[in-house]
Formats: structure tokens, sequence, C-alpha cells
């Protein structure tokens, strides 16, 4: 018998628990729970292991000195995921842990509990989880540690070895639902493969797009010099052409006053 620290229960476990994983088994354990204090407790267990791990009951009362019997398992299918899991990244899935917490209740909220359906208990338990004071819940830890039997397999087949038979050629065994769960994460890897493939083509789509619209800017720049330089051109021309009229026009406005006082002083000499 091993005392969980920081909280009152007591298991029939040692300090830790160990769950024999086999391709296509279940694994499951059982826990015998004792209240060893003199209060009626509320006890809730989570898991950090998401739906790999399942406690039954996870949630329940018990009274001083009552013992209770829980159920941890595993089911075939995430037995399966987690062997996988073990041969594809070539090591062992670590350990999950189970969180135990206590909240102590009276004996009147106790018997009230015993006469409410599961569903009124759940509820009734949540609430009064919520208004307690977080000092008043009690936390401890119980390492949960997977252990792998020798028929598991050590390294993921190709899959063009996959065959849906209960033993492989080199002798280790492999169940129908190990089978299908390697074929379903094989799918799966071969779709989001898919998928970046198909990103990365659309990704060299826009860039090609991209690169033709520059090249399009390049080429307007361009133009547009062009027919700024042929503007400023055509602009001194026509300068030039009207600095040569003015020219012209100074010159012959000079010879006609020239003329013109020659007149007039010949014949101011002929008088």
């Amino acid at each position: 018998m091993s005392t969980v620290d920081k909280i009152p229960l007591e298991l029939s476990s040692r300090d830790y628990l160990e769950l024999k994983l086999s391709s296509g088994l279940a694994s499951s354990e059982k826990i015998q729970v004792t209240n060893t204090s003199s209060e009626y407790q509320v006890v809730k267990i989570k898991s950090n292991a998401g739906k790999h791990i399942g406690v039954s009951p996870s949630v329940f009362y018990i009274a001083p000195g009552e013992v209770r019997e829980l159920s941890v398992t595993i089911k075939p299918a995430n037995v399966d995921a987690l062997i996988i899991e073990r041969s594809t990244m070539n090591k062992d899935a670590k350990g999950f842990k189970l969180q135990f917490n206590t909240l102590e209740i009276s004996a009147i909220f106790y018997d009230k509990l015993r006469t409410v359906s599961e569903r009124d208990f759940l509820d009734i338990v949540n609430k009064r989880w919520n208004m307690s004071e977080k000092g008043k819940i009690k936390q401890s830890i119980l390492p949960v540690y997977l252990v792998y039997s020798a028929a598991s397999p050590t390294a993921m087949p190709s899959s063009s070895t996959l065959t849906p038979i209960d033993e492989s050629e080199d002798g280790n065994s492999f169940s129908k639902a190990a089978y299908y769960a390697m074929q379903d994460q094989l799918k799966k890897l071969t779709l989001s493969n898919n998928k970046g493939k198909e990103l990365l083509e659309n990704l060299e789509k826009k860039y090609a797009a991209v690169k033709k619209q520059l090249e399009v800017f390049k080429s307007d720049i361009a133009s547009a010099e062009e027919n700024k330089e042929a503007r400023v051109a055509k602009v001194r021309g026509e300068i030039q052409s009207l600095y040569s009229g003015i020219t012209l026009f100074q010159l012959l406005f000079c010879i006609v006053v020239a003329f013109v006082a020659g007149l007039l002083f010949m014949k101011f000499f002929s008088h």
C-alpha cells in the first residue's frame, strides 16, 4: 500500500502505475483507493494523456475508511497508436500522469450526493468545486509508465510490406487493428504531403504572376523614361526654333531701322 502524497488517500499500488502495451489488446489496471482521513471526500481524477487513458470512475465521493476501486484503461486503438508512435519516433512514448484532486465535504452533503442521479451528481460536484477556495482542494500526482511487451514492433514496416495478418515475416506480432492504424497514419502522411505539394505549386504560380507584373512595371517605367526624354528633346527644339526666329526678327528689325534712318538722313541733307 502507498499513500499518495498531499492527499488523504491510500492506493493499493506502488508510488507509480504500470500499464503494459501489447498490439491489438486493451491495457487495464485496477486501483483500490482508501480514504484514510476522518472526513468525507469528493475526488476528481484528471490525466495529461488526453483520450489515451480512461479512468472510471473519474469523479466520486468516499467516506472515511471506505475503499473504492478504480479502473485505468487504454483502449486497443490507443494502444496501437502509442506503439506506432514509438516505432515512428524510434523512442518510447513518455509516461503519463494521473492527478488526484480531493475536497472535504460535510456528512450532509455526502448524503445528498448519494441520493441524486449521476447527471445531477456531476453538476452538483462541479458547482461545489468551482465555489471552493483553491487552498481547500488538495492535489497529488501518480505517475503512469508504459511498458511495451516483447510482441510490440520495434520498427514500423514500409507501406509495401504491410499486410492485414496476425504475424509479420520477422516474427513480430501485428494485429489487424495495428495494421489498419498504420494504414490510416500512412494515408494522413500522404494527404499532408499532397497538400504541401499543392501549396508549393500555388506559391510558385503566385511568384510567377508577381514576377511577370514586376517586369510589366519595369517596362512601363522604361517607356515613361523614353517618352520623357523625347518630350524634353521636343521642347528644347521648340525653344531653339523660337530663339532662332527671335534672332532673325531682331536682325530684320535692325536692317529696317537702319534703312529708314538712312532715308531720313538723305532727305534731311537734300534740303
